[in-house]
């Protein structure tokens, strides 16, 4: 299927740009205004001395695989003609920057001869269509409340963060996520470490240079997404040795005076580092940025002890919440109690990057490494529900990310680039620091107005045993841009994801009691009781592989107006089947042993959906007994 697709730009362009790259585009013209021929165009990145050396054919030059950022330095050269150079210039992540020169004769005196650069992008979007750029200078001026990458996609005018990251309306498992061109979703429902989330972030916001947020990207290079793709470019050493030193820090004390925040301390530390430099001038780069938050803050809801004067009081009386968990305790379980519990967020993250240039062989390669890890304790008293759960329900949820990836960058000759991607994360998500007891509840306990009744729950709740999962994400990937004269660009690439998804546990593996009333639990009468369990393929791995291809032919036809022409593919390939389960295929009529077949996804019609999981969990009830 073949999409045409035409982009009109004013006076941006839009011209086969990289992930995480931006392009230079020049014009060489004598004092006459002719196009110049077989001049040699230099381009320098001034700050770490990376280099590109390009032909000027019929008068212009492009320069493809530039990091975004600068400033860059371009000297213009032709025998007979005096040299000219442009300083000062900045590549937009995913852009184009178009400069123009005008050589003068050697030979012959000149009146003064105006050299001129302009910007050559709005709108922050790669290859055209719809999209925002989040450039360095916004991330270190605005304002985020948690430091997060991700806050400033709230900046986009299509993008609603209520319930995740929807795009144009879509499900947030329909994104992507990209760091220097890498995947940062998870396997299990396609989420990221930030936006709100998991109460950690990703990356240290110090070490993004900027990025954008793409809803609608004509270029076929970019695919596997139907809502939005954040597409986020790092910073990088540079020769001079540059760093800064942080620490933010919120509490209860900073916080206007009222009833509930004057008797709920709190509090978020974030100190962290970012340097980079040299380790050999011109060659070789570093860039190190760690940060670590220390935070707690009071669960939501009310608790026994809060001050008489609370906006929500407590549905349930403290006698009734004692003798609960006093007839638990008897039975061996802890059930904690109906006070206020502090939610504790610790996190860290450390990213690493190395930047090499090898002039000899026209390339420059780059080594990154990511870590990060957040624990977030999970619990709440919902208001407006009728279930009072004790401290006992609360856990923690940790989660963490090792990455690590190599790139080649290599400008095989005027008219070639080549990019080759290889990288590997680990993202191991599991529950902690919960007490392995069934879950215990207890309905029709009177409200503490008397006018109703209240659910008091305790015990390990569902999730928290069910929660862990391994993942792991391999990438391999090699772009190709060839440069068929000024106006004229093909791009073709492929891309392989390569994971592995096996579950640590199952919902409900402890068990669940239900008991009519506090009477009923005394005397262990139980009117309901439930388990999950593992009858042997819950926690099978879950392997897979999706390829993707494409090829791509711009044309530009003027400064505002670009033609281009692509075709793309995407298939998801699973090599594990499960197992057939026979109770669900006599009760719901449907095959367990069923499952996608891999076939070819033509975009737009593609999209992520993240795995499906906990599709061979078998759930069954038993009649009740003594508890």
């Amino acid at each position: 299927m073949l999409i045409l697709l035409i982009c009109l730009v004013a006076p941006y362009g839009s011209f086969a740009q990289g992930v995480t790259t931006g392009a230079l585009r020049g014009t060489v013209e004598d004092a006459n205004g002719n196009a110049l021929d077989a001049a040699v165009a230099r381009t320098v990145n001034t700050l770490n001395g990376f280099a590109v050396t390009t032909s000027v054919r019929t008068g212009m030059f492009v320069v493809q695989g530039l990091p975004p950022g600068g400033p860059y330095s371009v000297l213009v050269t032709k025998i007979g003609y005096a040299p000219q150079r442009i300083q000062g210039l900045f590549i937009p992540l995913g852009g184009e920057l178009k400069v123009g020169f005008k050589l003068g004769a050697i030979s012959t005196e000149l009146d003064t001869v105006r050299i001129s650069a302009r910007d050559g992008t709005t709108g922050g979007s790669i290859a055209g269509g719809v999209g925002t750029t989040i450039s360095d200078s916004l991330l270190q001026r605005l304002p985020s409340l948690n430091r997060d990458l991700y806050d400033f996609v709230r900046l986009v005018p299509q993008v609603s963060t209520r319930f995740g990251m929807s795009g144009a309306g879509a499900n947030f498992r329909y994104n992507s996520y990209l760091i220097d061109g890498l995947s940062d979703r998870q396997l299990q429902g396609n989420n990221v470490m930030g936006a709100g989330t998991t109460g950690g972030k990703t990356i240290s916001i110090d070490a993004v240079k900027e990025y954008q947020v793409l809803l609608s990207p004509y270029a076929a290079r970019f695919g596997d997404f139907t809502g939005l793709l954040v597409n986020a470019a790092t910073k990088s050493g540079t020769n001079d040795l540059r760093g800064s030193v942080y620490a933010y820090g919120r509490n209860a004390t900073l916080a206007r005076t009222d009833a509930f925040v004057g008797s709920s301390p709190y509090h978020r530390e974030q100190i962290g580092i970012a340097v980079g430099g040299p380790i050999i001038r011109n060659r070789l780069h570093f860039f190190f940025a760690p940060e670590v938050q220390r935070s707690s803050a009071p669960s939501a809801g009310p608790y026994i002890g809060q001050d008489s004067s609370a906006s929500i009081p407590v549905p349930v009386s403290e006698a009734n919440v004692s003798q609960f968990a006093s007839l638990l305790g008897a039975r061996g379980i802890a059930a904690g109690d109906g006070g206020r519990v502090e939610s504790q967020n610790p996190a860290t993250t450390i990213f690493g990057r190395i930047d090499m240039a090898v002039p000899e062989w026209n390339s420059r390669l780059v080594f990154l490494g990511n870590y990060s890890k957040v624990d977030v304790t999970r619990f709440s008293r919902s208001i407006g529900t009728s279930t009072f759960p004790l401290s006992s329900t609360a856990w923690k949820l940790r989660t963490s990310k090792k990455s690590s990836a190599m790139q080649i960058f290599t400008q095989i000759n005027s008219s070639l680039l080549n990019e080759f991607h290889l990288a590997y994360m680990d993202r191991p998500i599991g529950g902690m620091d919960y007490n392995p007891a069934p879950s215990v509840l207890v309905e029709n306990v009177p409200s503490a107005d008397g006018t109703g009744t209240v659910t008091l729950s305790a015990g390990t709740p569902g999730p928290a045993g069910g929660i862990g999962s391994e993942q792991a994400l391999g990438e391999i990937a090699d772009h190709v841009v060839l440069q068929l004269g000024s106006n004229h660009t093909i791009s073709t690439g492929f891309h392989v994801e390569l994971f592995r998804y096996r579950g640590s546990g199952v919902r409900g593996m402890f068990g669940q009691w239900t008991f009519p009333t506090l009477a009923a639990l005394a005397d262990g009468n139980a009117s309901r009781y439930s388990v999950t369990r593992d009858f042997g393929s819950a926690r099978s791995a879950v392997r897979g592989y999706q390829p993707s291809a494409y090829v791509s032919d711009e044309w530009r036809v003027n400064d505002r107006i670009t033609v281009t022409f692509g075709l793309r593919g995407d298939a998801l390939n699973l090599l594990d089947a499960p197992a057939y389960n026979p109770a669900v295929d006599s009760i719901f009529h449907r095959k367990t042993s069923d499952y996608p077949v891999a076939r070819i996804q033509w975009p737009p019609a593609s999209h992520s959906t993240g795995l499906p999981i906990r599709s061979r969990t078998h759930a069954f009830a038993e009649e009740p007994e003594s508890l």
